[in-house]
């Protein structure tokens, strides 16, 4: 008969198991699995949508019009995904094309009316994945965390940019 006892997951959030505390990295990441998980699974039970799919048509209905090569930035796509993706999503009348007014040359990603409504329903599902996640935690904290979060993200962008300088 299996023990009950926590998953390592769990146990990397309770440092008093452990000699030390599990590193930033490890937590971040494990975190960032387990939301994403949950919008792999959410999506297309609430949708008959992909998570890409909501993904993208998410980015381009918050940040649109924008250029495919910023989305993918945005979103940490690879851009031959993207790709394949906004074929899929101009094929289903969701997006459109259309020329950047400022090059003529870079085409700029936009909803479509259709677009717009799904974009709609996308982000009443995150919204409501979202208050689940944040159930319990004061908006001070959360604002904290968010700060906390940006410094970590800085400290973290300076020390890449001193690695790759040596």
């Amino acid at each position: 008969m299996a023990e009950n006892r926590p998953d390592a997951v769990e146990r990397m959030f309770d440092d008093t198991r452990r000699a030390g505390p599990t590193p930033l990295a490890n937590q971040l990441q494990a975190v960032a699995r387990i939301v994403l998980r949950s919008a792999l699974r959410r999506y297309p039970k609430e949708l008959d949508l992909s998570f890409v799919h909501a993904a993208v048509i998410g980015g381009i209905g918050t940040f649109g019009p924008i250029a495919a090569r910023d989305l993918a930035a945005l979103l940490t796509m690879h851009e031959g995904q993207l790709s394949r993706t906004m074929g899929e999503l101009v094929e289903k009348g969701w997006v459109d094309r259309m020329a950047d007014p400022a090059d003529s040359r870079r085409k700029m990603l936009m909803l479509t009316k259709a677009g717009k409504r799904l974009y709609r329903q996308v982000i009443a599902v995150q919204d409501r994945r979202e208050e689940r996640f944040l159930s319990g935690i004061s908006n001070e904290d959360w604002e904290n965390f968010l700060a906390t979060l940006s410094r970590i993200r800085s400290n973290a962008e300076a020390v890449l940019a001193e690695e790759a300088a040596d």
